[in-house]
């Protein structure tokens, strides 16, 4: 566990376990491209971001962060837990270089457990990035907000019928469901 003072500090999280808490100043902690974090961040007080410096993730518990940046072309992936945590902070922003980046809800952590994933980022603000939900659970529900969210079932997925067990809301954006399976799936 990486702990600093109150200064504005800079952090990089290379391995996947490692966890970091900062103090009251303006911090940012850069998940590195392929690494999916599973240690607790939490960044007290400050005006805060995560940086995903190419195709990212994060699974441990995240608090007291209030943007996201995303390296151009790149990504972030989070589960259910953090995007329900994110929804919860006000003003939070999920910010890309040029709209070619994307902020996944997918059960990063959930194939090994077989959670679904119940999750609402009706209050994040998205700007140049496609906010994109995963189904890889029947129980997945996932409710959107104002931005034009991608719901996504793809090849592998579990997900062949989408009924009130499993659903989405979309919210106000111009939405798109994108289906990549080989077989049928029922849209109740």
């Amino acid at each position: 566990t990486v702990t600093t003072g109150n200064g504005a500090d800079t952090l990089t999280l290379s391995v996947a376990a490692d966890a970091a808490t900062t103090g009251k100043g303006d911090d940012k902690i850069t998940i590195p491209n392929n690494v999916v974090n599973t240690g607790a961040i939490d960044m007290g007080a400050g005006a805060d971001t995560i940086h995903a410096d190419g195709n990212s993730g994060i699974t441990g518990a995240v608090t007291g962060v209030e943007k996201i940046t995303i390296k151009d072309n790149g990504s972030m992936s989070v589960d259910a837990a953090n995007a329900n945590t994110f929804n919860g902070v006000d003003g939070f922003e999920v910010v890309g270089v040029d709209g070619t980046e994307s902020f996944i809800l997918a059960g990063v952590a959930s194939p090994a457990t077989g959670a679904a994933s119940v999750a609402d980022w009706s209050s994040v603000v998205f700007t140049n990035v496609i906010p994109k939900f995963v189904y890889d659970n029947a129980g997945d529900k996932f409710t959107g907000g104002s931005s034009a969210e991608v719901f996504e079932i793809p090849d592998d997925s579990v997900v062949q019928t989408l009924t009130s067990a499993s659903k989405f809301a979309g919210g106000q954006g111009e939405d798109t469901i994108d289906v990549n399976t080989a077989t049928a799936v029922d849209l109740k």
